[in-house]
């Protein structure tokens, strides 16, 4: 009976071994590998996060799905029409309301509770004006604010979510400075809520105040911490630079 069992808990080890995470139920917390006899270990999981129920929502490329511990459920991307979209999805974000928001190459979508279903955020908020068509991911730094990126424009846009007040930041016009999005999002905040991020071109180290509004460039000498020549020219660096800031 002991053989029996020990063989049980090494097969069930190889079996979780290749990629796992912690998922929570209730007052339960437990280990999933599989979902619907779909190996986790195979899938394309590029974000995983959990909303204020407790439910777990996840990401491919292609879609985004909940599971609470025991029911998969995958979401739908709809058009104004009603139609669906098949298109690639960036990144996803969940808000202190507990709002879901995608980012996607056709612009942002917003979970519909009402059709639970993926819905352009447009529609839910036809006053919200100036979004880019598409967009390549999320930033939830500054508390009620929300950052984004778009491949399609310099800069970033910062969303004061309560209000739906968008603004174009522009990190510099000359340059037109774009923030890197592959594979990770290169911007990081401080302790007294500075923004900030590295440039796509490796141009240098850009600072943004929120309460002020102004941008500050290491490429310009701007920046006390990094008013040394070697930080203005930061092209023999690749992205996976990181930021230690006080």
């Amino acid at each position: 009976m002991k053989r029996l069992l020990y063989l049980v808990v090494i097969a069930f080890t190889f079996k979780v071994y290749a990629q796992s995470f912690p998922v929570r139920n209730g007052n339960l917390d437990y280990i999933v590998s599989e979902i619907y006899k779909k190996d986790l270990s195979i899938t394309n999981l590029i974000e995983i996060r959990r909303d204020n129920s407790g439910l777990h929502w996840f990401q491919t490329l292609t879609e985004i799905f909940s599971f609470d511990g025991v029911n998969k459920k995958i979401y739908k991307f709809k058009s104004p029409a009603g139609t669906t979209i098949p298109f690639r999805i960036n990144g996803f974000e969940i808000l202190e309301d507990n709002s879901i928001l995608a980012a996607t190459e056709n612009g942002i979508f917003i979970f519909d509770t009402g059709s639970e279903s993926f819905i352009w955020i447009e529609e839910k908020f036809p006053s919200l004006k100036g979004l880019p068509i598409a967009v390549s991911c999320f930033y939830k730094g500054i508390e009620g604010k929300l950052i984004f990126i778009s491949a399609l424009g310099h800069g970033f846009y910062l969303l004061e979510w309560n209000t739906k007040q968008l603004t174009h930041i522009i990190i510099d016009s000359n340059t037109k400075a774009s923030v890197p999005y592959e594979e990770a999002v290169h911007i990081t905040m401080d302790r007294q809520g500075n923004v900030w991020g590295l440039t796509r071109d490796k141009k240098g180290i850009w600072n943004f105040n929120d309460k002020t509004g102004k941008i500050l460039c290491s490429w310009k000498g701007e920046l006390p911490y990094f008013s040394d020549k070697r930080f203005q020219d930061l092209a023999s660096l690749n992205y996976s630079v990181m930021l230690i800031l006080p």
